[in-house]
Parts: C-alpha cells; structure tokens; sequence
C-alpha cells in the first residue's frame, strides 16, 4: 500500500469508528428514552435497592411511598396536557389573555406543592428507615452523580 492510500484511509478509518461509537451510545441509551415512567421508576427502585443493599422491608417501604407520589403526580399529567392547549390557543389568537393563564400557573403550582410536600415526606419516612453505612453509601452515589454532572443542588 503505498503512502497516498493511507492518507486516505485513516480519516475513513476514523470516521467509520465515530459513527459506529455514535450508533453503539445512541443504541445503548435508546431504550430509556422510550420507557414508561413507571418503567423508569422500576429500574431506579432496583438500582437503589442493589447499591444500599436494602432489606425486604425497606424496600417495601420505598416502594410504598414511591406508588404514593407517583399518584399524586399521576394526577397532574392532564393538567399539563390542558395548560399547553391553553397556550397554544392563546397564541393562535395573537392575544395571551393574562388573567387565564396566570389562573392555570397557580393551580399547577398548588398541585407541584403537594406533589413535593408528599413526595419529602416519603423520601424523609424512608431515610428514617437506611442504617448510618447506607446513607452514607446514598451520600457518595449523590456526591458522584453531582461530579460527573457538574450540577448543583
């Protein structure tokens, strides 16, 4: 193979290894994007329960107050379909009627509150419940998740 052929050949080479490294994210990410939130919910429980290496009890107990607030919440999937029809409506109108909207953001907002009020209930219920060794082990996969993402709490 001569020297004009391996100029070639390596950016092929290199880009056919970025598109399969693209396929082969993209492929293994896929499937989480297209799951249920109850789907989602689930293998989060199990990551949770495998990592604290939690007792039948506390993962029932988990599990108890993860089904309370997501019925809770379940309840405000609707309403948030319906605030987006309102605004699409007042957009095609040309005119946002301010009164009605703000109306809407103050009901979605009582609903997120007592969504988040139950939901601080059960995660407190359910620390109550980890020994000191497993909320430290909670604390470290935090502190993890907070440096490989650069977010702040």
């Amino acid at each position: 193979m001569n020297k004009g052929n391996r100029r070639i050949n390596l950016p092929i080479t290199l880009l056919l290894l970025a598109v399969f490294g693209f396929i082969s994210a993209g492929t293994a990410f896929a499937g989480w994007w297209h799951k249920t939130p109850e789907q989602k919910v689930e293998k989060v429980i199990k990551k949770i329960t495998g990592e604290l290496d939690l007792s039948a009890a506390q993962e029932e107990a988990l599990r108890k107050g993860v089904a309370e607030v997501m019925a809770q919440t379940k309840d405000l999937m609707p309403k948030g379909a319906a605030f987006h029809d309102l605004l699409i409506e007042q957009l095609q109108n040309g005119k946002i009627d301010k009164v009605r909207v703000k109306q809407e953001m103050v009901q979605r907002r009582e609903g997120f509150e007592i969504a988040m009020n139950l939901a601080l209930d059960r995660a407190d219920s359910f620390l109550q419940t980890l020994n000191p060794e497993q909320r430290q082990k909670l604390v470290d996969h935090l502190q993890k998740m907070k440096d490989r993402s650069h977010c702040q709490f």
